[in-house]
């Protein structure tokens, strides 16, 4: 499997990471940025469309169990040295938390603010979650890291994916 990026012992794997990892089997890895996809249904869909959809803990249980295997192949990668960073939401960090608490003594949740201006009415999001886990021999830099990061999100016009992540995320 050839790297996105390869420089200097640095190797940058780009695409699903159901299909990347067990490619890596005999390497480990120092930190893994990934954003699955949230197929939880939104508030307010019905596939009748004809009565308001709320929310079951199966929905939550479905997620967690699809995302079981993927949490395994990521502890076997970063054993004790590597780090994990997760990107969620409110409906999905709950299950994502509870598959990794019992695998990483290091296990935090940290808020990305986007601060960019919003327009429509109602609630926007402004933020969106990481889950960070990380292995017993990592080291942080020396002081302390704040678990609110602002950073600007890819604006919608320059955008490749749809939920394309800014370069500076992969900093924090």
């Amino acid at each position: 499997m050839k790297p996105y990026y390869s420089h200097a012992g640095i190797d940058i794997y780009h695409g699903d990471c159901r299909e990347i990892l067990p490619e890596l089997s005999t390497r480990s890895v120092d930190v893994i940025l990934t954003d699955p996809q949230y197929f939880l249904p939104p508030p307010g869909h019905n596939a009748k469309g004809d009565q308001e959809w709320c929310g079951s803990l199966g929905d939550l249980a479905m997620f967690e169990a699809s995302y079981e295997s993927t949490m395994k192949e990521f502890k076997r990668l970063t054993g004790t040295t590597g780090q994990v960073y997760v990107c969620c939401h409110d409906r999905s960090y709950p299950s994502l938390y509870r598959l990794a608490y019992p695998r990483w003594p290091k296990v935090c949740l940290v808020v990305w603010y986007k601060p960019t201006g919003r327009t429509g009415n109602g609630w926007r999001r402004s933020h969106e979650l990481v889950m960070h886990a990380a292995g017993k021999d990592v080291i942080y830099t020396d002081g302390f890291r704040l678990d609110l990061v602002g950073i600007m999100p890819v604006r919608t016009m320059k955008r490749g994916p749809p939920a394309e992540k800014p370069g500076e995320l992969g900093d924090f």
